[in-house]
């Protein structure tokens, strides 16, 4: 069996009714070198149908079913199925433009990751908001990491694996996988460990990959629901990230908004549990008033600014009618 460059790994779970544009957007391009992993994690629709019938009309398609396990299990399953030389992560309910491949080919065989933007895009195709790293940089030097980290922090893009591509070897090398335990941010802890043991990063001001938003919309996908386990989640998060900066060389502006980045995300889900609950809601909203009011954040727009200027000045109700007429808390 000839070995891919690339292994395509897509989580599936109940989306029948978008899989096959996400499936027709890959097998659509022009380059030809990869195989297509289909992870049915479970669906009740039919979802892993659609996958089998896919996998019948080419062989580059290669289906697995299992029991209901989220999306970090899908992932795994992906990750031990697959043998190409570098990987690619894309949700069933996403789909990529006809030059995605086109865009990372000359990048391959050179870095170990390759990172590039998004583009949040409407249902029906209308961009939203692209998410664009500020410049292209390539380095093998790991002093300039750095950089790349924090102006993807600035963007609120860094974390994405549906925005990176990994060499497997680093995968397979150090046993990386993703936390089975976590359902949020599991993307960006993987990151993190593949970010730990890379030598060389090229970041791309492009945006082939279209990271489609169902405004509240009721259909339930692999990830759209908030643990119980939330906070742990984001301590673990921190706390890698923590290593990770402590490990390159980084000045100390850009070390700092990366933490207060961190922060701000932290209180933000925090406060996005709390104002969600039907009892205690206002008791719980001031727990996390008093958990963040103290903190070093970081702002990075005036949405952002008024959220952090009520928890500041411990003002609970006031964050109520913020949520309610500026919508900043999401």
């Amino acid at each position: 069996m000839k070995v891919p460059l690339i292994s395509i790994i897509v989580p599936v779970y109940n989306v029948e009714t978008v899989l096959p544009v996400c499936l027709d957007s890959i097998l659509r391009q022009s380059f030809q070198d990869f195989e297509l992993l289909l992870v049915d994690d479970g669906s009740q629709d039919r979802s892993g149908i659609i996958c089998d019938e896919y996998a019948r009309k080419d062989e580059r398609i290669r289906v697995f079913h299992q029991k209901n396990g989220g999306v970090s299990s899908a992932r795994n399953k992906g990750l031990k199925e697959a043998i190409g030389e570098y990987l690619v992560f894309i949700d069933s309910d996403d789909w990529i433009q006809d030059d995605f491949f086109s865009v990372i080919q000359p990048y391959l065989g050179v870095f170990d990751v390759i990172l590039f933007g998004l583009d949040q895009v409407t249902p029906d195709g209308h961009s939203i908001r692209k998410f664009v790293p500020p410049f292209e940089m390539s380095e093998n030097d790991m002093t300039k990491l750095a950089d790349i980290l924090y102006a993807l922090f600035r963007i609120d893009l860094l974390g994405y694996v549906i925005a990176t591509v990994v060499r497997r070897d680093i995968v397979v090398a150090h046993s990386l996988k993703f936390d089975e335990r976590f359902s949020l941010h599991e993307d960006s802890l993987f990151f993190l460990d593949c970010c730990k043991y890379a030598s060389s990063f090229v970041s791309l001001a492009q945006t082939p990959y279209k990271y489609v938003y169902y405004e509240k919309e009721g259909r339930q996908t692999l990830s759209n629901t908030i643990p119980a386990n939330y906070k742990e989640i984001l301590q673990l998060r921190q706390r890698k990230m923590t290593e990770l900066l402590s490990s390159i060389e980084m000045c100390e502006k850009e070390r700092h908004f990366i933490e207060g980045r961190l922060m701000y995300n932290y209180c933000r889900v925090s406060l996005d549990i709390a104002l969600s609950q039907n009892r205690g809601r206002i008791r719980a909203v001031k727990d996390c008033i008093e958990e963040f009011a103290d903190k070093e954040i970081v702002v990075c727009s005036a949405k952002e600014s008024i959220l952090h200027f009520f928890v500041k000045k411990r003002m609970p109700h006031m964050i109520f009618i913020a949520k309610k007429l500026l919508s900043i808390v999401k």
